[in-house]
């Protein structure tokens, strides 16, 4: 691999940037974590929205495959 030669890194900024990157991912995964909960409580409203429409025309209840 081309420009590699002088790459060099100490022990101790390693371990920093893996542990730096570590709350980063951990701070990605909580965050897509709140916005699939924050859809799922919308699709789950949708549904029971839809059923009461769904019940009010005589139309028996929708139930999503997921």
């Amino acid at each position: 691999m081309q420009g590699f030669e002088n790459l060099a890194i100490s022990y101790n900024d390693a371990r920093y940037l893996l542990e730096h990157e570590k709350k980063n991912i951990q701070n990605i995964i909580n965050s897509d974590t709140e916005t699939l909960n924050s859809l799922t409580t919308q699709y789950n409203s949708l549904v029971e929205e839809l059923n009461t429409l769904l019940n009010e025309t005589g139309v028996i209840n929708y139930s999503p495959k997921y």
